[in-house]
């Protein structure tokens, strides 16, 4: 939910590491042995395939359902009977960080079609407000937290990053063993609350948005922002690792992500691409400056103007 990591299928979780990726397919393999976890990834393929990903929220009920099953308790305790017994089944813990909000501890449970399934464990509350990138429902395993939402203001617009912007509290949601909440983009943003160590139930779709922004708890107003794909941030660095080793394809590699979909893996790759080919990045800012962002079509224009008697 935190926008670091993205909901991923069982190969993508596990990327390039073969070991992880057996494993990750035998988790899910396992978790469709129940009938219950099986009943419940028809449902939510069936919902998706309806609506799309935001039919996530319409999920609800079908989760709370399967945390009172016993599901989740029995799957929990067959992955800790495994890693007493194998040592690299930790893997599949060690492996999933969702970053400061999260614990570094985490089960792949499955996956479908745009959304993902796992268990993470909160330690402590977050440290900010975060503005919602996912569909998302949880679901509380063992323990207790509070959910605090809230709604940002009519001019909010999640591409375009403005510290001017503020939120406000919407409403709060208590939840304990067995209980499950929907959140919707339309929650807009969220505070998580942990009152004891809480292991939760995640239904995630992929990212819904381009940018997760991030709130003072205190002042309530925005104070910073990040990529909601955590495929997009991946971007960004190849870019400065090309361009910072003048690899012999970085022109081309750059050029191409200068024409990506999400606006700030774009102007990245035109900043760059003034280090290794600055013929090729004067060209594309003259493109830019009729760029679909504002942003970008700004900066465009100021850098040109600050290259008028070169360009």
């Amino acid at each position: 939910m935190d926008g670091r990591r993205r909901p991923q299928d069982a190969e993508g979780f596990a990327g390039s590491n073969p070991k992880l990726k057996e494993g990750c397919m035998d988790a899910q393999s396992r978790s469709l042995a129940d009938s219950r976890f099986a009943r419940f990834k028809d449902a939510v393929d069936r919902r998706v395939g309806e609506r799309g990903i935001a039919g996530i929220v319409d999920m609800q009920a079908d989760l709370q359902t399967l945390l009172q099953s016993g599901a989740i308790a029995a799957r929990l305790r067959q992955e800790l009977s495994d890693l007493l017994g194998d040592g690299e089944q930790a893997l599949l813990w060690e492996n999933w960080n969702r970053g400061g909000l999260w614990s570094r501890h985490g089960v792949f449970l499955m996956s479908g079609e745009g959304w993902s399934l796992h268990l993470s464990r909160y330690f402590s509350s977050s440290s900010g407000i975060f503005t919602l990138s996912q569909y998302a429902c949880i679901g509380v395993a063992a323990g207790a937290i509070e959910l605090s939402t809230y709604a940002t203001g009519e001019s909010f617009r999640n591409a375009y990053f403005e510290r001017e912007q503020s939120v406000r509290l919407n409403r709060r949601i208590e939840l304990a063993d067995g209980e499950a909440a929907a959140l919707g983009v339309d929650d807009a943003a969220f505070k998580v609350d942990v009152r004891q160590p809480t292991i939760v139930v995640l239904l995630l779709s992929q990212s819904a948005v381009d940018l997760q922004w991030r709130f003072d708890p205190e002042t309530l107003r925005a104070d910073s922002c990040i990529s909601a794909r955590l495929s997009d941030s991946e971007l960004v660095c190849i870019g400065q690792t090309l361009a910072t080793i003048d690899a012999e394809q970085a022109p081309q590699a750059l050029l191409e992500l200068s024409r990506h979909p999400r606006h700030f893996v774009r102007w990245s790759a035109i900043q760059l691409l003034g280090k290794v080919d600055p013929q090729a990045a004067l060209e594309r800012l003259r493109d830019a400056v009729d760029d679909e962002h504002d942003d970008i079509r700004r900066a465009a224009t100021r850098s040109l103007a600050a290259l008028a008697p070169t360009a």
